[in-house]
């Protein structure tokens, strides 16, 4: 198993659970550096509070937790999906013989009519994931905090990711 620049093999070892700490932690603290609530008073006294995600902390947050997804060769389906996606361009195959959904096919087939690099793949598949939760996050900044949220996503969803990329 191989995530950022550490060679392992498939079991677990101090540098890799070290890694994934630091990632949780760093795209965590990022994430409630990122959350700014102001209160606003206007005219009549009547006080409003509105939420702010600050662009660089966010942006910093989403980096941690990219980086690692994108270049982690781990998961127990990791042979699996890149076989897949080294396949994609033949839609039969894929989408009948291995009962591929389509979204998940095409999203494959879109990316290897631009290229046959599976790390270029994996760093795609790992943006949209991310890509979708943050933007998420911050249309509903006013109901849900961006940092928990960030933690709990990080402690929860994300290294299952690794296993899971169809489903997610």
């Amino acid at each position: 198993c191989r995530s950022v620049n550490f060679k392992m093999d498939s079991t677990w070892s101090n540098p890799t659970i070290v890694l994934y700490v630091v990632t949780v932690l760093f795209a965590s603290v990022f994430a409630f550096a990122a959350h700014r609530k102001n209160v606003i008073v206007d005219d009549k006294g009547i006080q409003y509070t509105i939420t702010k995600i600050k662009k660089i902390p966010m942006i910093l947050s989403f980096l941690a937790l990219w980086i690692l997804l994108a270049f982690s060769t781990c998961g127990a389906d990791y042979d699996s999906y890149n076989y897949l996606f080294m396949n994609s361009h033949n839609w039969y195959y894929i989408t009948q013989h291995h009962n591929l959904e389509v979204g998940f096919a095409a999203f494959q087939w879109f990316i290897y009519l631009i290229t046959d690099n599976v790390d270029i793949y994996n760093s795609a598949l790992a943006f949209v994931f991310l890509f979708l939760i943050y933007l998420t996050l911050i249309k509903q900044k006013n109901k849900i905090h961006f940092g928990w949220a960030i933690l709990v996503l990080s402690t929860t969803f994300y290294l299952q990711f690794m296993n899971l990329k169809r489903i997610y």
